[in-house]
Parts: structure tokens; sequence; C-alpha cells
């Protein structure tokens, strides 16, 4: 999305920007580390054009991957780990949100 096309979308009365965020983590040897990360994506993916079709004009933000994930500590993979990650997410989430805010989009709901 270039910066007209992401004008154009948050300069309608009613905006919104989803956020996905999922863990980069394992989930056994058949599943890849994000899997998270792209269910919460295309979840993300998925609900837009219900917004857009209930007259919401919506943007859906590149995914934050990160979660905290403690119950993963023998297996390889995990990136960060509890307060490392809280900390991660308690900056990154609200400042990316603010940002997009800050566009035009709306706090949701409304």
């Amino acid at each position: 999305m270039t910066t007209r096309e992401l004008a154009a979308k948050v300069a309608a009365e009613r905006s919104c920007a989803l956020l996905p965020v999922g863990s980069t983590e394992p989930h056994g040897p058949h599943l890849p580390l994000d899997t998270d990360v792209v269910i919460s994506d295309v979840a993300c993916d998925r609900a837009a054009p219900r917004l857009e079709a209930a007259g919401v004009s919506t943007v859906v933000a590149p995914a934050i991957p990160y979660g905290v994930t403690d119950t993963t500590t023998e297996s390889t993979g995990p990136t960060l780990r509890e307060a490392m990650v809280c900390s991660a997410l308690t900056i990154c989430a609200p400042a990316t949100i603010g940002s997009m805010q800050s566009c035009g989009c709306a706090a949701w709901p409304p």
C-alpha cells in the first residue's frame, strides 16, 4: 500500500486499522515457527472485507511477530520470552496504533 492509498483509506468517516499479533514459537516439528503470526494475519485479512462491507474503511497493519511464550522452553525456536516481550509489546503495539491514529484511523470500536 502506498502513502496515497493509505491516505484515501483513512479519509473515510469510519476507518480502522487491524493489527495482527502472534508469537513466533515452535508448534511441533510439522508446523512453521510463525504459525500464530500467520493465523493472526489471515484473521485480519478475512475481517477486513467484512468491515468494508459494513461501511468501515479498513487497513491491515503489518504483523507484530512476538508474544509471550513460556511453554516452549525446551524447544528450539521461540524468539523472546516474558519480560523482553512484554516490554517490546507495550512499546511497539501502542506506537503502531498511535501511528495509525495519527494517519487518520479511528480507535476501534469508535
